[in-house]
């Protein structure tokens, strides 16, 4: 009897390990942080010095999240310190009450590929061509990057589809000589198809951490700016590809490596 009662007893305990173990390994969502906070920007100059991103693209980029961070809608909306969801993709922000704020009180704002190339653009060289577009995202840039444009065209410009969107946007890098860093941080870009048209979705920074990475993003136009940590890049990968709108066809890269 003692007998079948001590092995029903480790039955039951081990079930209860197992149960524990799979609530812990299966635990969903990331960690998200939305910069409002003076500890909360420290925190992100900090992984910003860490990554030897030059002081005067991490001050630029800091003035766009200061300016954001004492918005209506951030003041109303957003709380400091790092928040978790419960979901690989979670919306959580609400576009209409934030368009709403902004058109009471304007203010000047940037949008993720922006963000990211202020950021980045040091890492990256191309090719400068002769025939330079002249698109509305590269003239919004800072003054300073005036005559890096070229380097931003290249790296999100649209392109004419060209086998699958992978291929389309490796092939348009390499044939204008596109060398990206190997450096701590890197370029992360979503892409899909319009249209018969391969455009940039997305674009944020990853720097890689111990147990994970850590990824910036200006979330969208209007929307907040966002450091969120996740366990893993494919985890990071699952988030990019829970966006609004991504298309069937899409592609994931890290710099010019797909993911």
């Amino acid at each position: 009897m003692k007998r079948y009662i001590f092995r029903a007893a480790i039955t039951a305990v081990t079930g209860i390990f197992l149960l524990l173990s799979f609530v812990s390994c299966g635990k969903a969502g990331y960690q998200y942080n939305n910069l409002i906070s003076e500890e909360d920007m420290s925190e992100f100059l900090e992984i910003m010095v860490s990554a030897d991103i030059p002081d005067l693209d991490a001050k630029a980029v800091l003035e766009y999240v200061n300016i954001y961070s004492n918005g209506d809608f951030s003041r109303k909306t957003l709380v400091s310190g790092w928040q978790q969801t419960t979901k690989s993709y979670q919306k959580i922000y609400d576009y209409t009450n934030a368009i709403n704020q902004y058109t009471k009180r304007k203010f000047e704002d940037i949008n993720c590929r922006q963000a990211a190339f202020m950021l980045y653009h040091s890492f990256f060289q191309a090719q400068e061509s002769e025939k330079r577009m002249e698109q509305k995202e590269s003239r919004e840039l800072p003054e300073y990057l005036e005559e890096e444009s070229y380097k931003y065209e290249i790296l999100f410009g649209r392109i004419e589809m060209d086998g699958t969107v992978e291929n389309t946007v490796l092939n348009a890098w390499r044939s204008n000589g596109a060398v990206f860093g190997e450096g701590s941080v890197h370029l992360v870009s979503l892409w899909g198809v319009e249209d018969g048209l391969v455009i940039n979705y997305h674009a944020g920074l990853m720097v890689e951490e111990e147990g994970g990475v850590i990824f910036f993003e200006k979330t969208d136009p209007i929307l907040p700016f966002q450091l969120s940590r996740f366990p893993s890049i494919d985890e990071m990968k699952s988030y990019l590809l829970g966006r609004e709108g991504v298309s069937d066809q899409n592609a994931v890269f890290i710099d010019d490596r797909p993911v």
